[in-house]
């Protein structure tokens, strides 16, 4: 047992009393009933008593209010740093932490811990040594989260061990998960307490001293002692007097948190570009894992922190059809897509026979010119290559030890391995078609066993094998340049996919997702993803998600959620919508039939059905076809084969769907797309079906799909005129609604705007807390929120109670404060816990953007733009083209604003520079065209990244930009 006295310097109100309370049975067990009370004295509340610190012991104090409830201390648990001093008194002061901030919650990512402003010089702690007879030893544990990558921690103060004020002598602390110590040992016999103050830097050269007062060490307590009188000659003692003496105390620790004077909030700049857009001499006509590495080069040189790409999962769901380049339609949210190996890297693969290098050789130099990064060409050639390679390897037993890392992987790599396997020999992904096996059950993992295909699917699992030893290797080396790579996480999975096939329990296999009309998409999105069963993920705690972050923060430190607004709820489609149009909100409120008939609404049948008067059909195509002549002949096509009459009245023809036709996916298969047509035809022929799913949708309400006679959805936007991504934009307004008389017409719009944006807030907090906690802990890295679309008031609030960034985006602005619109954001008002980026990949770029054929609207827009922000005063008219020095401008007020991350897609950056700009035209650098759900995703740098990071101007350029704007530093 070790006497410990208990220290908390720190002030309360009147009537509140403080305990100290831990895992050692004299300090309440972590009870708080037992907890040992302290008394206060002179700005110190104290206490000792007799612990055994054999063991470790963590402890907490509380305060129990005057009101007579209970404030914990916030943050981790206090650890009693145990010294061996005899009979001497250990004693621990202690500050009572502040409330954590979103400062302090970041600084302990792995984006910044592990990455950014991962240390150079750190030291581990030195162990604390026993003090001998004569002497104290003092223990500072000091909490300094934001300190440079080349800085350390220095105790500079009054004493000889702490420099003597002389910061060339100061004392060097070591560090660990943010807590800075070191010790020094004195003469216990001092009897002052000694001055001292901390400061971040070099040795010598302080950067940033704390600021305060100077902090001390305390004086020895003092005790009531009889002191006995003693005649030196005979010794003898004669009687004894009464004094107070100083506790002898053998060790004392100090901990308080590193006072910086102001909230940290550092700020990073960053590149986006996806992987398989990066171009090198090395890789085979698509960019590679291995290709990161350049570009993690470029952006360190260039002063940035943060590389962020696409999601790099496995997509193959229809194999190498183009349609498979969509990254966010996973065929497995864990496994990684082989289009990414660079299948000549020996470290990963091994030795390559000759001939096979002949051949990757030559496709390499038949691919290296490639405009774009063909998928359909590279990634059959980049399989037969690992396939042949793993036969060699097969063959001469050469092949790593694939059952251990099976092990590694148990949780989805055998299922992934076997479903590959799987639609490779039935050639499809559609796994209800497959004869055998259409049900996962476990028996499937006897295949691994199976002579015919147990090597087949051990292929796979190579595949895996090399994909993540290089993948790894990116990461390490990207922390070492203090560069963050961040990831991006799909919002869904594809219906065909190996996840839903082993868990379907988790999906509702009969929905599709999707995002209602917005300026990404007129028609909205239909993405094709069934939606989650949350109900069943929660059953075991979201293992499923647990599992997949885990193994992202294998490669990533920070992550990226497409539309987190999914985890508030989801606009949920029937599995045979096309466009995202005929959706609702999931969970909400439906409004019930009694409320419509109690509000005068009774002809519910003429709301949820289409309402379709002729010259409405004739109204529809003239929207969408500038000659009238080709808009009346596709409306009498579509009266011949889609329509029936329903009804005339006062010599107008009704008509309604015939049954055959009653949802779009049923129009769509009508009208497929032929086979052999160029992706500008395949888009054009997509685009004409806009028409008949308008005239599907020209309804005010929706069944409900859970008590169709009861229940009811309003439609989006009933009364609203869409642009259909063309310059027209005078579509007609809905004839549902427009036929209504204004009594309806108001009531419908009422209910139509409190379902929207002011009904749910309650709902939506509840789905997102009852998520977003198992969900968010199972990896330590920043997350950032695609927070864009129609935000009920709740999310912002709920995202900032989990220190998720949001989005800002400059084209994209959020609604001000009273619900208006805007056309463009300012970006000095974004704030620190934000990304900031000029656009996303689903946006064009600025240069693209400048020179699209705008329509009214979009014209007033970029001119309004123009004056506000790039124009200069000689300048009378906008430019048809963005110049560099415009480009500058506009990510000038990207890298000034106050968020923490400033992202640029690397074709803006290359704008910034004529010798690095793209010479063709700007709508080649686009990456997708959210419009269009089969969109070949193809973009390719135009340039080598070897010849990017030769482009000094340019990168000196960029450092220049981002130290200027205080990017990059932490004080």
């Amino acid at each position: 047992m070790q006497t410990v006295r208990f220290n908390l310097h720190h002030s309360t109100g009147y009537g509140d009393t403080v305990f100290v309370c831990g895992d050692a049975a004299p300090i309440g067990a972590w009870k708080a009933n037992d907890a040992l009370e302290l008394k206060y004295h002179d700005g110190v509340w104290s206490q000792e008593v007799a612990i055994d610190t054999s063991k470790a012991v963590e402890y907490k104090y509380f305060i129990r209010r005057a009101s007579g409830e209970f404030e914990w201390q916030s943050g981790l648990n206090y650890r009693l740093i145990a010294i061996p001093t005899g009979k001497r008194e250990l004693h621990m002061h202690d500050e009572w932490p502040l409330a954590p901030t979103l400062s302090d919650t970041i600084s302990k990512t792995a984006t910044f811990h592990d990455a950014i402003i991962r240390s150079d010089v750190a030291v581990a702690p030195e162990a604390v040594v026993a003090p001998k007879d004569g002497e104290t030893v003092i223990n500072f544990s000091i909490y300094a989260p934001w300190v440079e990558h080349n800085h350390a921690l220095f105790i500079c103060g009054g004493h000889p061990a702490l420099g003597d004020w002389s910061p060339a002598n100061a004392l060097r602390c070591g560090v660990k998960d943010g807590i800075h110590s070191a010790s020094i040992v004195v003469d216990a016999g001092i009897s002052t307490p000694i001055a001292y103050k901390c400061f971040l830097g070099e040795p010598g050269k302080p950067v940033r001293w704390e600021a305060g007062e100077n902090r001390a060490t305390a004086a020895s307590p003092v005790v009531d002692a009889e002191i006995p009188l003693v005649i030196p000659e005979p010794e003898e003692v004669i009687g004894s007097v009464s004094a107070r003496v100083p506790v002898s105390v053998g060790a004392a620790t100090y901990r308080h948190s590193f006072r910086y004077g102001f909230e940290v909030r550092p700020r990073v700049m960053g590149t986006v570009v996806p992987v398989f857009s990066l171009r090198s001499r090395k890789s085979l006509g698509v960019g590679e894992f291995l290709d990161m590495k350049p570009m993690i080069n470029f952006i360190a040189q260039a002063k940035g922190n943060v590389l962020q790409i696409l999601p790099v999962n496995d997509t193959m769901i229809h194999f190498s059809h183009r349609w498979s380049s969509y990254p966010y339609s996973t065929l497995s949210v864990f496994a990684l897509h082989p289009l990414y190996a660079r299948v000549d890297d020996e470290k990963s693969v091994g030795k390559i026979p000759a001939a096979i290098r002949a051949k990757i050789d030559a496709f390499k130099k038949e691919q290296i010119k490639s405009p774009i990064a063909d998928y359909e060409k590279v990634l059959p050639a980049k399989l037969k290559f690992l396939r042949e390679i793993y036969d060699v390897k097969r063959k001469d037993k050469s092949l790593p030890d694939l059952d251990a890392f099976l092990e590694d992987n148990e949780y989805w790599l055998p299922d992934y391995a076997v479903f590959k396997y799987l639609a490779d020999k039935n050639k499809s992904c559609d796994f209800y078609k497959w004869p055998e096996h259409s049900e996962f059950t476990p028996a499937v993992h006897k295949l691994f066993k199976d002579p015919t295909a147990g090597p087949e699917v051990y292929f796979h699992v190579w595949c895996q094998y090399i994909l993540c030893q290089q993948f790894a290797e990116v990461s390490k080396y990207a922390s070492v340049k203090r560069v963050a790579i961040k990831g991006d996480i799909p919002i869904g999975v594809d219906p065909h996919s190996c996840d839903v096939w082993r868990y379907k329990e988790l999906f509702n296999i009969d929905t599709r997702t999707g995002a209602p009309p917005d300026m990404f998409s007129a028609s909205g999105q239909c993405w094709g993803f069934p939606t989650y069963n949350w109900d069943a993920m929660a059953k075991d705690g979201f293992k499923w998600w647990a599992a997949r972050l885990g193994l992202m923060a294998k490669f990533f430190k920070a992550y990226r959620i497409d539309h987190v607004l999914g985890f508030f709820r989801i606009w949920r489609l029937p599995d045979t919508a096309v466009s995202g149009i005929p959706g609702f909100f999931f969970p909400s409120r439906p409004i019930h039939l009694n409320e419509l008939k109690a509000r005068g609404i009774h002809n519910i049948d003429r709301l949820v059905e289409p309402f379709l008067p002729e010259r409405f059909v004739y109204e529809v195509f003239e929207a969408y076809y500038e000659d009238r002549e080709v808009a009346n002949e596709h409306a009498r096509a579509c009266i011949g084969r889609y329509l029936t009459l329903k009804e005339t009245k006062a010599g107008t023809r009704y008509f309604k769907f015939k049954p055959e036709f009653a949802n779009e996916q049923a129009i769509a298969d009508d009208k497929p797309i032929p086979k052999g047509v160029s992706l500008e035809e395949e888009v054009e022929h997509r685009n004409s079906m806009m028409p008949y799913f308008r005239l599907l949708n020209n309804v005010c309400l929706y069944r409900s799909p859970f008590q169709p006679e009861w229940e009811f959805f309003p439609r989006f936007g009933m009364k609203l005129t869409y642009d259909d991504g063309s310059e027209r934009s005078d579509l007609p307004m809905l004839a549902s609604w427009r036929y209504l008389d204004a009594r309806e017409q108001t009531i419908l719009q009422d209910i139509c705007d409190n379902y929207f944006y002011r009904d749910h807030n309650d709902i939506f907090t509840k789905e997102a807390h009852k998520k977003l906690p198992s969900i968010l802990n199972a990896a330590n890295m920043l997350i950032c929120g695609e927070d864009l679309g129609l935000l009920a008031p709740c999310v912002t609030p709920v995202m900032k109670h989990y220190s998720m960034l949001g989005l800002r985006v400059q084209r994209f602005p959020p609604p001000d404060p009273s619900g208006a619109m805007k056309d463009f954001a300012h970006c000095n008002e974004f704030g620190w816990d934000n990304v900031a980026t000029p656009g996303t990949h689903d946006m064009p770029t600025l240069r693209s953007w400048w020179r699209i054929v705008p329509n009214a609207k979009e014209e007033g827009v970029r001119e309004a733009f123009w004056n506000d922000f790039l124009r200069e005063g000689w300048e009378s008219t906008r430019p048809k083209e963005l110049d560099p020095a415009k480009v500058h401008k506009i990510i000038d007020q990207m890298l000034w604003c106050p968020a923490m991350l400033a992202m640029f897609q690397i074709q803006d950056l290359m704008a910034l520079d004529e010798r690095t700009v793209y010479p063709g035209c700007p709508e080649d650098e686009n990456i997708n065209s959210p419009e269009n759900p089969r969109h070949y995703w193809r973009y390719r740098m135009h340039m080598d990244v070897e010849d990017l990071l030769k482009e000094k101007n340019l990168i000196k350029m960029l450092a220049g930009k981002v130290e200027a704007s205080g990017r990059g530093r932490i004080y």
